[in-house]
């Protein structure tokens, strides 16, 4: 039996906005249609659960009530800003870009802040320490607010928008409000799905799950499913033990010129942090393989032929991820869904 190992890459992104309006509903089902009851379907960031009904329904709702944005001028609130303390105030109904800048009265820019801010409530801190007159100018999208502060408050607020089309700012609010969640199924005899979703009010999603070929423990006592594809079966999740399947300890390697010069086997973590090996596993050299006392009892490291032999059956049936059967294009087949690098909304 296989062993398999995938090293996933690092989730860069916005968390929940815990002001935000949750509604996600669908049906989870097997690989024959059939919706599985009893699966527990949760929203990890914004830890919100449940379990699917006898027909495999479920619906995850935070039961907050819907935010109606102001559409005609703003994308802010009905009292959207306050200056309190040398700080501004805002709340958003919308993932909005947010450019503040400060100048004091010869025009000097003092201060500048852009980002890109979900949903809610935000403070941002101004760090005027001074006596004297300054001019605010806070960007919120496509609309621009003017405020002249002196230390006995705020002498004039000016507003200027240039959205006029309602429709347009509603279908971008629409479009920015995301989760930057993970949704995940948890069913016994099924692998633990996983995968990432970025609307917080949609119904009709289908998860289908897919059987656990069986469970595998390591030395450690670590437990791992595994998948069956065409005549091979498969771990699904990264090794992460510290012994040999006789129970010998891997010796623990961070030294990155000791780990060069090493002629026996061991191991380390992802930035040699060990909060990785929960989601990544461990990292093992040649000489760690090469024992053959790696794996699990009655599982092995792949060959290169076993490899080939994964790779021409997902071609051969259509796993490419254009749906193609030639060519290699069978990465995202062999990817997990959660967990890959993506750009930062924060821009500086």
């Amino acid at each position: 039996m296989l062993l398999l190992k995938t090293i996933t890459a690092i989730c860069l992104g916005v968390t929940l906005c815990t002001a935000q309006t949750i509604k996600i509903s669908g049906i989870v089902k097997d690989t024959a249609g059939v919706g599985i009851s009893g699966a527990t379907v949760k929203l990890e960031k914004a830890d919100i659960s449940t379990t699917t009904g006898t027909n495999g329904t479920f619906t995850l709702s935070n039961g907050l009530a819907q935010i109606q944005p102001n559409f005609r001028n703003s994308a802010v609130e009905a009292s959207p800003m306050q200056i309190q303390n040398g700080k501004v105030v805002l709340t958003l109904t919308q993932n909005t870009l947010v450019a503040i800048s400060i100048h004091n009265v010869s025009g000097r820019q003092i201060y500048m802040s852009k980002k890109t801010h979900c949903l809610g409530t935000h403070v941002f801190e101004t760090h005027q320490k001074s006596t004297g007159i300054f001019l605010y100018k806070v960007k919120i999208g496509n609309e621009a607010y003017s405020f002249k502060l002196s230390p006995l408050g705020t002498l004039s607020i000016e507003h200027n928008a240039t959205v006029g089309n309602s429709s347009a700012l509603a279908k971008q609010a629409k479009a920015e409000a995301v989760t930057a969640d993970v949704i995940s199924v948890v069913k016994k005899g099924q692998l633990n799905y996983r995968d990432s979703i970025k609307t917080s009010d949609t119904t009709g999603i289908v998860i289908k799950m897919i059987p656990n070929a069986g469970d595998v423990k390591d030395a450690d006592g670590n437990v791992y499913q595994s998948v069956r594809i065409g005549s091979q079966v498969w771990t699904v999740e990264n090794l992460k033990t510290t012994k040999y399947n006789d129970g010998t300890a891997i010796p623990n390697v961070t030294d990155s010129t000791e780990w060069i010069e090493l002629t026996t086997g061991s191991y380390c973590y992802y930035a040699n942090n060990p909060d990785n090996k929960a989601k990544y596993g461990a990292l093992y050299n040649w000489h760690a393989v090469n024992t053959g006392k790696l794996a699990p009892e009655g599982w092995r490291v792949p060959t290169d032929a076993e490899w080939d032999t994964l790779k021409n059956y997902l071609i051969t049936n259509g796993y490419n991820w254009d749906g193609t059967t030639t060519g290699n294009k069978i990465g995202k087949a062999l990817a997990a869904r959660t967990d890959w690098r993506s750009c930062l909304l924060s821009v500086i």
